[in-house]
């Protein structure tokens, strides 16, 4: 054990001895101090821009499953419109000018000509199917029937899938 030294001999090594060693010492340790400060300082800046880029990262991450979890909610619900495959969707931007969303002008997004009717295909429904119900009822198809499918398509929602896969079979 450690032999208890009075009191008035620790007050003297806080207050008189360790001040007089650091004043002779000071001018040696002085740089290795100022070093180890530096090296410090530098790691603290390495392992911070390491957590902000790896709390970016899960904050994309997040981001991106909370909009294919919406996404896939719509499309069980049927309410996205005009787009069958949700990886195929542009992702929603964070950062959106609602200024310059409000300047558009609607005449632009208006649909100018007349869409064709979908009644006069040859697969029934053809307008509540997804590309995914589709394609495999195109494969029983004629040729002029592929045609008015494939004309169709291009005139109303221009689904690739389905025009790949009309192509595929016009091909074969």
């Amino acid at each position: 054990m450690s032999e208890q030294r009075p009191v008035v001999a620790r007050v003297a090594d806080v207050v008189v001895y360790a001040p007089l060693g650091l004043a002779l010492e000071g001018r040696r340790l002085f740089p290795d101090l100022v070093d180890r400060g530096r090296r410090q300082v530098q790691f603290t800046r390495v392992v911070g821009k390491f957590a902000v880029r790896r709390g970016e990262e899960r904050a994309q991450q997040a981001w991106s499953d909370a909009q294919g979890l919406v996404l896939g909610l719509l499309n069980v619900a049927g309410l996205r419109p005009e787009d069958d495959d949700p990886e195929a969707a542009d992702p929603i931007p964070v950062d959106v000018d609602l200024e310059a969303v409000d300047a558009v002008d609607l005449h632009l997004v208006a649909d100018p000509e007349p869409r064709a009717d979908g009644g006069a295909l040859a697969i029934p429904g053809y307008d509540s199917l997804s590309a995914f119900q589709v394609m495999p009822r195109l494969e029983g198809l004629g040729p002029d029937e592929l045609e008015a499918v494939r004309d169709y398509e291009r005139q109303t929602r221009g689904r690739q899938t389905i025009l790949n896969k009309i192509a595929q079979l016009q091909a074969s």
